[in-house]
């Protein structure tokens, strides 16, 4: 027996409707109290994501600096930014996440979203303040450079 016609038509809605509540948008993000990120397909996000994660992790050893890190710094940021980094010697905060203090639970609550302002700027959120209700976010701009994504510049976000 042939199911009736209502009976399909509701079907097709809530698959639909299930399709569009499960699509996922351009944020990928990090759940808290997870180790684990939600991916999409946007390489750039998760380019951003990657890089955030070493970085906050590499923070944490004895001793490091830019002068460093140049190397692995290479490999994520634009020659001119890079330059602008090493040969600015009075840094008061962290260039790449607009602070003073790194955290490693940073690395499971932060969010990467590409932002309105254009095709390669992104919103990196890092975490929540909840005393005041606003998450700590830097807005990164990247450039390919040689066919490759890096970071061009990164400006603290006061939101």
């Amino acid at each position: 027996m042939k199911p009736p016609i209502k009976m399909k038509t509701h079907i097709l809605i809530i698959v639909l409707f299930a399709f569009v509540a499960c699509k996922d948008s351009n944020t990928v993000r990090a759940p808290i109290h997870s180790a684990t990120m939600k991916t999409t397909d946007d390489s750039m996000s998760s380019f951003l994501y990657n890089f955030y994660s070493f970085y906050i992790h590499k923070s944490f050893e004895e001793d490091v600096s830019f002068r460093k890190m140049q190397h692995e710094l290479h490999t994520y940021c634009t020659p001119n930014f890079l330059r602008t980094i090493l040969e600015d010697d009075e840094i008061d905060s962290d260039p790449f996440v607009a602070a003073q203090d790194y955290y490693e639970d940073w690395r499971k609550t932060m969010t990467v979203q590409k932002s309105s302002e254009g095709r390669n700027v992104y919103i990196v959120c890092l975490w929540r303040n909840e005393y005041a209700g606003k998450d700590h976010c830097v807005k990164v701009f990247l450039a390919q450079v040689g066919g490759k994504w890096k970071i061009d510049n990164v400006e603290a976000l006061h939101t």
